[in-house]
């Protein structure tokens, strides 16, 4: 491992229990791009400097943060979901006549936090009726979405329409949000990794938490659902990504909806019994479980005899089946795996190594993805990098506590070879 490597590997450390941002080693050249620029913009010339810089200094490991976090959003990003909120949401909290509160999680420029706004006020909802509490870690970003100032490429989902009645175009060609949407919002800046949030138990009924949850680590992700769960209220609603989902292990607090191209999480008013875990049944003595062979096929299924060990191409159809079933990122996974077979078989080396990218970006145990990786960039040429990838296929491999996803049938052994040559080579 080269000492960028290593400073690379400290630097997600950091960030990691500073800010609950996940960098696995296959994205650690996002981090070292990053790192390059801010020292080159800082006239940092080595990277001991930089790392003492960021270890004694947590205003300059923050701004390293700021400078390479997403700060830019769009009003109504996911149009589909704004239009299931207006539609079959509001109406009925409308109807109830209750205090309406809603959070902008992260809400970065302020675009969602006044797109909300915007719902609110085609809902007939006034400010005594309804809040949008905006945050984001960064205050210098409240304060610029505090202005309402906007160009134009910010407003592509915005319809004409309502450009007309929520917005003032200005000379230069940009738009002002009109006064009466800031009433709706009260601006706050909040840390999503520092827990407990500062909010009671069932502060609001909606929350809107998309394009954040990618940036997370499964256990940042479980602990930012719990949190959640805490300050929703029952039968509340939460908003993610297209591409976010709720893990296994909190699939029943939640009940998804996916309807008119919007998916909608809401919270249960109590857990769902049947996702409960259930005990593992008592071993069987061998002779219990035999089944005579002239019953055949048909009572070892209706007995749930075990079947006999499948095939590779069997055990990935079966994998797509039960992840489809569950909703979890696996199938995701999956289906960019052989996304990327396929284009490997045809001979298309940067769609492959895209498909297999996103792979591992999902799911870091499919190592078998890591290995067609690496293959692909020593084909490239790229060998410092196929190397890399192969030290990091060789540490996962090595640790007991990995599970780790094998979808071709390639055991340990076989893939710790594969490494070991490949690195001698």
């Amino acid at each position: 491992m080269h000492q960028h490597d290593k400073a690379i590997a400290e630097i997600a450390e950091m960030i990691q229990q500073k800010y609950g941002l996940y960098y696995p080693p296959y994205r650690w050249s996002i981090l070292r791009t990053a790192a390059t620029r801010f020292m080159e913009q800082h006239k940092i010339e080595e990277w001991d400097a930089f790392l003492y810089l960021l270890r004694q200094y947590p205003q300059e490991l923050k701004a390293f943060v700021d400078a390479n976090m997403p700060h830019e959003t769009k009003f109504f990003r996911i149009l589909p979901q704004f239009t299931y909120l207006e539609q079959h949401i509001l109406p009925r909290y409308k109807a109830e006549g209750k205090y309406l509160r809603i959070w902008s999680a992260a809400t970065a420029n302020g675009a969602e936090a006044y797109s909300l706004a915007i719902s609110l006020c085609r809902a007939s909802f006034t400010p005594r009726e309804a809040a949008i509490v905006a945050t984001d870690m960064k205050s210098q970003l409240l304060t610029q979405a505090k202005q309402g100032h906007y160009a134009p490429r910010y407003l592509e989902n915005v319809p004409e329409t309502l450009r007309k009645e929520f917005f003032t175009r200005q000379a230069d060609g940009s738009f002002q949000v009109l006064p009466e949407l800031s009433a709706y919002i009260h601006w706050q800046t909040n840390n999503l990794v520092q827990w407990p949030w500062p909010w009671p138990e069932h502060s609001f009924d909606i929350v809107f938490l998309e394009h954040i949850l990618i940036y997370f680590s499964a256990s940042t992700i479980n602990k930012v659902l719990q949190e959640t769960e805490r300050i929703l209220k029952p039968n509340g609603y939460l908003f993610l990504s297209y591409s976010e989902r709720i893990p296994e292990n909190r699939q029943r607090y939640w009940q998804t909806v996916i309807a008119d191209n919007a998916i909608v999480h809401q919270l249960r008013a109590t857990p769902a019994e049947d996702q409960l875990p259930k005990p593992a049944p008592k071993a069987q003595p061998r002779h219990h479980r035999r089944a005579p062979r002239y019953q055949g096929l048909q009572w070892q299924r209706q007995n749930n005899y075990p079947p006999r060990i499948a095939s590779p191409k069997t055990r990935v159809a079966a994998a797509n089946t039960m992840a489809r079933k569950s909703h979890t990122p696996i199938a995701e996974a999956i289906a960019y795996y052989q996304e990327g077979k396929a284009a490997l078989q045809q001979q298309q080396l940067e769609k492959a190594l895209h498909a297999m990218d996103k792979a591992l970006y999902i799911n870091d145990q499919m190592v078998e993805a890591a290995l067609i990786k690496a293959g692909i960039l020593t084909q490239q040429g790229q060998r410092q990098e196929a190397q890399r990838t192969y030290r990091w296929v060789l540490e996962m491999l090595q640790k007991p506590e990995a599970n780790i996803l094998s979808l071709d049938g390639l055991n340990k052994e076989t893939m710790l070879a594969i490494c070991q040559h490949n690195l001698r080579g």
